[in-house]
């Protein structure tokens, strides 16, 4: 190991290898119009990597060909499905809050199964972002019992033949729509490692989410293993409106494959727990990927359990051990990436919970490049992202290396005068995994 601490141990040593390598494949302008060479191109790369213990964690520059035009900060959300978001509170059965739970955990990854798996932009120290969803479509009941999206006035369904994400640009209040509206607060409180806080709330609703986005990645040489780093200890959700109930929603983990077909996809696996000790619910859901004649399934199970969320171990619990330690109220199975099942034991019917296919994106609402302030992520990345997207990759690239050089300077005088970095928005008190916005923070909303 001490053979890698000296490989990988600077920013700029290796990544000027790998842009040295790129470079001579074709020096003036790297055609990247088939995205399929991008991905060989990162793998030939990633290779130097097999073995070591944690990809993200490594100071590596990697070259704008490679990467793709947007912000870490922006990429991540947890709101893909907004209405899935908003609908949590609404029921009076805590059965079905919990349910309501599981229901936006399942599809808050929506993006991974639309569109193409992004290398973002590593987000620099301080680094903010902001914006809004208006949630536009409402939960309704089918027939059947199944809950269903209604038709709504968005045009979000305009996204699903995009490979990016969908945004719109403007401004948006309360004061303009009668629909709920969540914003979304999130700054880089750490770049070695790549620690981001964030915060969801909808005031409409009263309700909000937080928590700590950090990676931890290995590369196996066929696939990429991302976990919850130690900073990440889940995502931590509040109904104000419902006594203050508190979800806490950990991560499961996930696997990037398809390198060596140059078909990149996202498969999760493992289990996600959520537990609610106001209620005393818990579920437990594993998720595997199962290859079936050459097709790959995400195949889901978990149940809904009542126990005793303040004692019982319930994070270290599989869906068996669930089953025999608490009271199973709710079953759910089915595919992570397509459709989900839900049956509720009082009834015994199973009904849809949610159809990942059926459903697209809402844009996110994000104010105009001249209304943001200078350390916002469109702010700091947009001449590397305008260059980008007119490929012309050796400039891009020297806007990059400008922006870290610059980052570099700024570690280093803090590192002379012991001054400590101090977030603009959230307070510095990491140690429970739940970011506490200050009450003065600078929010551009």
């Amino acid at each position: 190991m001490k053979a890698e601490a000296k490989e990988f141990g600077k920013d700029d040593e290796f990544g000027m290898i790998i842009e040295h390598e790129l470079e001579e494949q074709n020096p003036k302008k790297p055609s990247t119009s088939n995205d399929s060479s991008r991905i060989f191109t990162l793998l030939g790369i990633m290779r130097k990597f097999i073995g070591v213990k944690d990809l993200l964690n490594l100071r590596v520059s990697l070259p704008t060909q490679i990467l793709d035009p947007i912000s870490n900060l922006e990429y991540w959300g947890y709101v893909d499905a907004p209405e899935f978001f908003t609908c949590i509170p609404d029921s009076d059965d805590p059965l079905e809050r919990m349910i309501s739970t599981v229901r936006w955990w399942i599809a808050k990854d929506l993006k991974f199964t639309k569109y193409k798996i992004l290398k973002p932009f590593n987000s620099v120290l301080g680094e903010q972002f902001f914006c809004k969803w208006v949630v536009e479509r409402d939960i309704e009941k089918d027939l059947l019992g199944n809950d269903v999206l209604s038709n709504g006035d968005d045009d979000s369904n305009e996204a699903t033949n995009k490979k990016m994400l969908p945004t719109k640009v403007g401004n948006v209040s309360e004061e303009d729509t009668d629909k709920p509206i969540i914003e979304y607060i999130t700054e880089q409180v750490s770049h070695h490692p790549p620690v981001s806080a964030f915060m969801y709330r909808c005031q409409k609703k009263k309700m909000q989410a937080v928590g700590f986005d950090h990676l931890a990645a290995k590369f196996t040489g066929l696939s990429v293993t991302i976990s919850p780093g130690t900073w990440a200890k889940g995502i931590f959700l509040t109904l104000f409106s419902r006594n203050d109930e508190l979800y806490e929603c950990k991560h499961s983990n996930a696997a990037i494959s398809g390198w060596l077909t140059g078909s990149i996809k996202v498969n999760c696996i493992g289990k996600f727990v959520i537990k609610c000790k106001a209620t005393g619910l818990a579920a437990i859901v594993e998720v595997s990927s199962k290859n079936w004649f050459g097709m790959t399934n995400d195949v889901l199970n978990g149940v809904v359990v009542s126990c005793d969320p303040i004692n019982d171990r319930i994070d270290n619990w599989s869906v068996k051990e669930a089953m025999q330690n608490g009271v199973v109220l709710a079953t759910i199975e089915g595919n992570w990436s397509k459709k989900c099942f839900v049956t509720r034991l009082s009834t015994k019917k199973k009904v849809l919970l949610v159809d990942m296919s059926s459903i697209v994106p809402t844009p996110k609402i994000v104010k105009p490049i001249e209304e943001q302030g200078e350390v916002e992520s469109r702010r700091v990345w947009g001449d590397v992202i305008s260059k980008m997207l007119e490929k012309d990759y050796s400039a891009a690239t020297k806007f990059k290396t400008k922006i870290e050089e610059h980052q570099r300077k700024l570690a280093a005088t803090r590192k002379e005068t012991g001054e400590e970095f101090v977030p603009k928005l959230f307070a510095k008190k990491f140690d429970d995994g739940m970011p506490v916005l200050l009450p003065d923070a600078p929010i551009n909303l």
